[in-house]
């Protein structure tokens, strides 16, 4: 009796060890995407419809659409998809252009769900682009502002 007790012990105290080492053997990082943290830089690139945006602890990028299917500001959703002006649905994966609504979705270094950035045509423009243009789009969502930043950052999905 007392030798399984002792082997039970054992277990209890060394198990918990070796996970730990295991995650630290294989470069396991944890990053917190906290909505309230400050971005430093941001950057958007039209032609491959991506944005960016560097964070303390490093760089946050993404994927933009610019469609017909509105929405209310931050509102996420898993699957995004569309009625494009042909009257043809599609399922949207990023850089679509034939609409008004920008939804914007974060790639790096986890993916979140699309979320809506309904607001985009209505603020300042810091990029140089057209209002309504998938490049004012996708400048839009690297700036990570209010509900962009918290859909974003709360969608993300395993």
């Amino acid at each position: 009796m007392t030798k399984i007790i002792m082997i039970i012990a054992g277990l209890i105290t060394t198990i918990p060890t070796y996970a730990t080492t295991m995650c630290a053997a294989n470069d396991t990082v944890a990053i917190v995407l906290d909505p309230s943290i400050e971005k430093i830089d941001m950057g958007a690139d039209a032609t491959s419809q991506t944005w960016w945006a560097q964070l303390p602890f490093g760089r946050v990028s993404g994927t933009a659409a610019l469609i017909n299917k509105n929405c209310t500001q931050g509102q996420a959703t898993s699957e995004l998809t569309d009625i494009d002006n042909n009257g043809d649905t599609k399922r949207i994966v990023g850089g679509e252009k034939y609409g008004k609504v920008c939804w914007c979705k974060l790639i790096h270094p986890a993916m979140s769900k699309w979320v809506c950035n309904v607001y985009s045509g209505y603020y300042n423009d810091n990029f140089g682009f057209d209002r309504g243009s998938l490049a004012h789009c996708v400048g839009m969502c690297a700036t990570l502002f209010g509900s962009i930043n918290s859909g974003l950052f709360g969608s993300i999905e395993n």
